[in-house]
This record gives structure tokens, sequence and C-alpha cells, in this order.
């Protein structure tokens, strides 16, 4: 049966997800009732080079052809010297319902590898590699097993109000629905703790315990209600101008 992992990995807005998803098998038919591509061009007698044909590949579950169909392999089979695919899977199971992966690369025979060069949907900005093995092959084409391994970026909703995307960074809960307050200072810090990133302040912080403001000296001020003895000086008095 297929597998299908998704490993989240917590980010700031985004979440960097890694795919890994085992025992998928494409039959492509090139011939017989169940064909499943057509020939566009011809391509050059005896090389067949420049032979291009369009493709819509099944990808099931399992190697039987009454296995679940979770994907499509939708684009251009091409010969150039060696056979060389691009296309679009577009997939169909209800876990990843639209979304779809960019896929390009030569075909050697027996096995080789496929480059994914981006997707859409639940595997944006996917890179990543598709391991292909020939499971069995017949008159009309043959059946190749899949294993997709890559990694995408997946917008994380945040909710509103709470610091907005920074705030993730901190306090990640992965059901997304709360955000967690850090631990506590050591040494009883009356400090409150930080929702975000270092550095980062809450949109309503609460105000820390009073400074006094009031300085203990005194200032030097005459004082009004006193005799001020005959000749003092008061270094904070101004001289007075000479008639």
């Amino acid at each position: 049966m297929a597998s299908f992992d998704v490993t989240p990995y917590n980010g700031a807005s985004v979440e960097n997800t890694k795919l890994h998803f085992k025992k998928l098998y494409l039959r492509q038919n090139t011939s017989g009732p169940n064909s499943n591509q057509t020939k566009l061009i011809d391509g050059d007698v005896g090389s067949e080079f420049g032979r291009t044909a369009v493709t819509n590949w099944a990808i099931h579950d399992g190697p039987s052809p009454g296995a679940k169909v979770v994907a499509r392999a939708r684009g251009l089979h091409v010969n150039a010297v060696d056979d060389h695919s691009s296309f679009t899977m577009v997939f169909e199971s209800k876990s990843f319902k639209c979304s779809t992966l960019e896929i390009m690369g030569a075909i050697a025979l027996g096995q080789g590898d496929w480059a994914i060069v981006g997707g859409t949907g639940q595997f944006a900005m996917a890179r990543g590699v598709v391991q292909r093995f020939v499971y069995e092959r017949s008159d009309h084409g043959q059946v190749v097993e899949l294993a997709i391994e890559a990694f995408c970026r997946a917008k994380l909703p945040w909710p509103r109000g709470e610091d907005g995307p920074m705030a993730l960074r901190a306090g990640f809960n992965h059901q997304y629905d709360k955000l967690k307050p850090s631990p506590a200072l050591p040494g009883g810090s009356k400090v409150e703790p930080k929702t975000g990133p270092l550095g980062f302040k809450p949109n309503n912080p609460k105000p820390g315990p009073a400074v006094p403001t009031a300085s203990k000296v005194k200032p030097k001020t005459r004082l009004t209600g006193f005799a001020v003895p005959p000749g003092f000086k008061s270094k904070y008095d101004k001289p007075k101008p000479k008639a």
C-alpha cells in the first residue's frame, strides 16, 4: 500500500514540510483500449528523434489495475535521444485534493530519478526528487514504482491579534490554534515572559514595577521667610551688574 508521510518543521509564517511518499505505481499504457498517452509528433524514421506524446498517466496506491487512483501525471513525453518527461502530478486523493507537483527529467532504462521543480497547494515551492523503478512490463506499456522525497512550504494560519506571523517563532502549537507563553524567567524576575522571539515586544505589554522618579538629593534653593546674613553669597545667585 502507498505511504504518505508529512513531517512539519516549525518556522515563521510558513512551515518547512518534508514529503516522503512511497509505494506509488504509475501505469503507462502506450497502446490498447486503456491507453493513457497519445502521440502528437512521429519523429524521425528509424531513430524516432523528436517523437512527442501527451500523457495522462494514472498513479495508483497499489500495483494492481484496480488499485485506487491517487494522482495523474499530465504533460509531455519527448524522445530527445533519451526519453524526456515533463508533467504535472495532479493529486486526486482527499488529503491532497488539487495540490500539484511539477516534475521533469530524462528516463533511463530500468530506473532513475525525476526532479521536482515546483508545486502548488499543500506542496507550494516543492523541491526534491522522484525515484522510479520499473515494476512490471507488458505488451501495452509498463508499471513504474515511484518514491517521492521532497521539501515544500506550507502556509500557516495564525490567530488574529496575536502579534501576527512573528509570534509563531516561540510557543508554537502544532494545531495552530493557540500560542503557548514562554516559561517564566529564573530567579523570580518580575519581567513578564515574552510570547515572541528574542527581542520581540507584544502588542499590549504589561507595565513593569514603578520606578521612583523623585531624587533623594534636595535642590539647593533659597528658602523664603529666613533672614540672610549680611555679605552671604550663594553660588546659585546671579551676580548683579555694576551701576
